[in-house]
């Protein structure tokens, strides 16, 4: 049981009405259920690879670059990001507002290199988020 449970009614009332005002949809749920679950079901199976922590991401044993690498490969349909932007990692990337704000703005550029250079846990982050459940399921499968 967990504690929201244990709480008397009137006051999980109060607390689902004040911090839930706009409650998410049971699809939107299950997605957020559904990239932790994934996340760390990829994070082991790099663990068991024999993979470590390490500070540093240019270290061929480093856990978050091999998945970073292995989620940007995947986005991109296995091509390399200098050759080309493919469909798939465009319609990804047109999940997220901020990429479809700056798309408008016409500065798409811009965007593509912000998307994909960042903090490589940020990028693994907004990998597995950006992938819908089939997806995170295939990247599993094939990895």
């Amino acid at each position: 049981m967990n504690i929201y449970d244990s709480l008397p009614k009137d006051i999980q009332d109060h607390i689902r009405d004040k911090h839930f005002l706009y409650p998410q949809s049971a699809e939107l749920r299950k997605d957020i259920e559904n990239f932790k679950i994934i996340k760390d079901k990829i994070i082991k199976k790099y663990e068991d690879k024999g993979l470590e922590y390490t500070d540093d991401v240019t270290d061929d044993f480093n856990i978050y670059a091999w998945i970073e690498n292995d989620l940007l490969s995947y986005w991109n349909d296995n091509i390399p990001l200098d050759i080309k932007i493919s469909k798939n990692n465009i319609t990804r990337m047109e999940r997220f507002t901020a990429y479809n704000i700056k798309k408008d703005k016409k500065i798409l550029s811009d965007v593509v290199n912000n998307f994909h250079n960042n903090n490589t846990n940020i990028k693994i982050i907004k990998y597995i988020a950006g992938l819908n459940i089939c997806e995170r399921e295939e990247f599993i499968n094939i990895k």
